[in-house]
């Protein structure tokens, strides 16, 4: 009396989605142009 689910409920695949789309909107909006603006030369 198996039943083939999947290993996560909907409700948790969904959060682990939802926190790895913000990690990598952070990354790309925060990190990404920090280390750039670190990396360039300031203009005299």
């Amino acid at each position: 009396m198996r039943r083939d689910r999947s290993p996560l409920p909907i409700r948790a695949t969904g959060i682990v989605l939802g926190i790895w789309i913000a990690g990598m909107l952070l990354l790309a909006l925060v990190v990404v142009p920090a280390l750039f603006a670190l990396c360039t030369v300031p203009a005299e």
